[in-house]
């Protein structure tokens, strides 16, 4: 058995300060979730999926700086699509995907602490990159209406990913602080998370604003 990671440690931190609950899911043949959370709420299966540094975090400390390119969306994706391959046999219990920034070299980040994890690449991460449409009315000159639509790489949307209700942040940046959660609630979840879990004093949920079959790739805290 693999040794538990910094995230897993600090996410049974967090369990343990909302008096949750938490059991290890044993390992099988099957790929399968790190973590069943109990809360009076109801339970949750979590998959803590943490980002260590990559060749190009490594040269920013190793060449004493240079330039970093970032794609948005392209680590949290990738954790998504990591996380979507575990399988637990109950499907109706929600299920996240918790994300830790563990991006540290010889002790010293490479970039600010959740660069990879902001808000805008949480949500190009779940719902793909954001593509806009530009009418152009040649006789008159101008523009004549624009609309945004969902791009490639989109691994929460209606047809799959519905398994996973929400993409969480893990955070304890704040020194001396308890760690908290940043839950980010998916719009096509098959089994909504409720909002009365994961709310510590200082966690935060958020949503994204919907309106019949659209929604934007905005956040609204709620």
């Amino acid at each position: 058995m693999n040794r538990p990671t910094k995230s897993e440690e600090l996410f049974k931190k967090y369990c343990t300060d909302q008096s949750y609950a938490v059991e290890k899911i044993p390992e099988s043949t099957d790929k399968t979730p790190d973590f069943l959370v109990t809360t009076p709420h109801g339970q949750i299966v979590a998959e803590v999926k943490e980002a260590c540094p990559n060749d190009g975090d490594i040269k920013i400390i190793s060449q004493s700086g240079r330039t970093i390119k970032k794609i948005l969306g392209k680590r949290v994706g990738e954790k998504i699509k990591q996380g979507k391959r575990k399988k637990h046999l109950d499907a109706k219990i929600p299920r996240v995907i918790v994300l830790y920034d563990n991006i540290v070299v010889n002790g010293v980040r490479p970039t600010r602490p959740n660069f990879f994890f902001s808000r805008e690449d949480i949500a190009f991460g779940m719902y793909g990159e954001l593509k806009t449409t530009i009418l152009y009315d040649k006789n008159a000159g101008k523009i004549v209406g624009t609309w945004n639509e969902l791009g490639k790489n989109q691994y929460l949307r209606f047809d799959q990913g519905r398994e996973i209700s929400a993409v969480c942040l893990l955070s304890d940046v704040l020194e001396n602080n308890h760690p908290c959660l940043y839950t980010f609630h998916s719009v096509f979840a098959l089994h909504p998370l409720s909002r009365q879990i994961f709310a510590g004093s200082n966690d935060k949920h958020f949503r994204n604003p919907v309106n019949g079959n659209t929604f934007e790739t905005t956040w609204v805290e709620f």
